[in-house]
């Protein structure tokens, strides 16, 4: 796959998330993602003798992860994947 073709499905990919949660379903469903795993939420919270437990940490930073990463997608603009163009490179002289 060339580097159009990645763009242009990089593109299809952002615009299929933001048709999937941009529904009010899918709001929904983000909604309830942030209220399950956290996001607005340290991974490291203390156990009740005040220690913190490190894989309970990554497991819960994994967890947020996700759905930070949900949220990123549509941050992205929607376009037709026939508006990607050829990425410009920059030639360094």
């Amino acid at each position: 796959m060339d580097a159009i073709e990645r763009a242009k499905h990089a593109q299809r990919v952002v615009n299929a998330y933001r048709r999937v949660f941009g529904s009010e379903e899918g709001k929904l469903v983000l909604e309830d993602l942030r209220g399950k795993f956290g996001t607005d939420k340290p991974a490291f919270i203390p156990k009740p003798d005040g220690g913190f437990d490190p894989l309970w940490a990554a497991v819960r930073d994994g967890q947020r992860q996700v759905v930070i990463h949900v949220e990123h997608q549509m941050s992205l603009p929607a376009q037709g994947d026939g508006n990607v163009e050829e990425p410009q490179t920059k030639v360094i002289k």
